[in-house]
């Protein structure tokens, strides 16, 4: 195998940075601004987790429903209004199945004109 051999070593100096193009010269100067949010070393989602996607399922531990639960349970003492949202969409999920189903059983049929002159 071959030895590379290495760049010449420049030396750094002010008349070699004027020989750069001006287009570099201003982006060396004049560095674009940050976007973001600079993050932590934490482990923290960058993503925004919704109440409904919550309610939904459609998160996975550790933003899951049941750990939404927990913490409602252990940490906020509070988890009655999740218990409640949980009834009301069930509720309202049998309420629409109950409604489409009595709609077809129960749908009259138009009486038929023609039919009634007697």
């Amino acid at each position: 195998m071959q030895q590379q051999e290495r760049p010449p070593a420049s030396q750094l100096s002010l008349k070699g940075f004027l020989t750069f193009p001006l287009s570099m010269q201003y982006r060396i100067c004049n560095p674009p601004p940050s976007v973001g949010k600079v993050r932590s070393c934490g482990v923290t989602p960058f993503l925004e987790v919704h109440l409904d996607d919550v309610l939904e399922r459609r998160h996975l531990p550790p933003l899951g429903l049941k750990d939404f639960e927990e913490y409602l349970l252990y940490v906020e003492q509070s988890p009655e209004n999740l218990y409640f949202l949980l009834w009301l969409k069930e509720y309202t999920t049998r309420y629409h199945i109950w409604s489409q189903r009595t709609n077809t059983i129960s749908a009259p049929s138009a009486p038929d004109t023609a039919t009634r002159q007697a």
